[in-house]
């Protein structure tokens, strides 16, 4: 606490600069608390911090965005207000084919689906592209990827009657299509619950 009659020894600005650079040494991450009391909040690849997330990438972009989301990350999502997580999986460049590194995403994706929580939700499945190409083929490309993870999900156990897939091609994007980060954004999976 300060002495009450401060301001008159300290300029208006000089307090400021003090009260800007006390501001500059808070962290800049906090953690969230244990308790389960909380409501959950919404998460996913394009959010989450470096900590809650497996350090393995996914892609030839390492931002931080193409973190693999370990399950409780994907579950919490799925339970918060939004019902819903964006998340980054590879696939062979302009096929449905997941790639090798998508892997690790599918498993995680499985583990949140299978969890307690979520044993019998349903969840739809939406596949998002940037906008190279024509706007067409990219809505059967987005539906058709959004239908590989499916598979692949069923492969894993999960029940097919609870999962459903569609395409949004270009039509959503999260980023600018002008350069290859925000691109590499749009080019995403989504997961909600319905």
């Amino acid at each position: 606490m300060l002495p009450p009659n401060i301001h008159e020894k300290i300029s208006p600005t000089t307090l400021f600069i003090f009260l800007l650079f006390i501001f500059t040494l808070l962290p800049t991450t906090v953690k969230a608390s244990d308790d389960t009391m909380q409501p959950a909040t919404s998460r996913d690849a394009f959010t989450v911090p470096a900590e809650p997330v497996k350090k393995q990438a996914t892609g030839l972009d390492r931002g931080n965005y193409e973190l693999v989301v370990d399950s409780e990350t994907i579950s919490h999502s799925l339970q918060s207000e939004k019902r819903l997580i964006n998340l980054k999986i590879e696939f062979t460049s302009g096929s449905a084919k997941l790639s090798e590194s998508a892997n690790q995403q599918i498993i995680e994706i499985a583990g949140a689906l299978q969890s307690k929580a979520l044993i019998d939700e349903k969840i739809m499945i939406t596949g998002h592209t940037d906008n190279i190409g024509s706007a067409k083929s990219n809505l059967e490309l987005s539906r058709k990827r959004a239908l590989s993870v499916k598979r692949a999900l069923v492969n894993l156990g999960i029940d097919n009657f609870l999962l459903s897939s569609q395409g949004r091609g270009e039509s959503e994007p999260l980023a600018d299509n002008q350069n290859a980060a925000g691109r590499a954004r749009n080019r995403r999976v989504t997961l909600s619950r319905q």
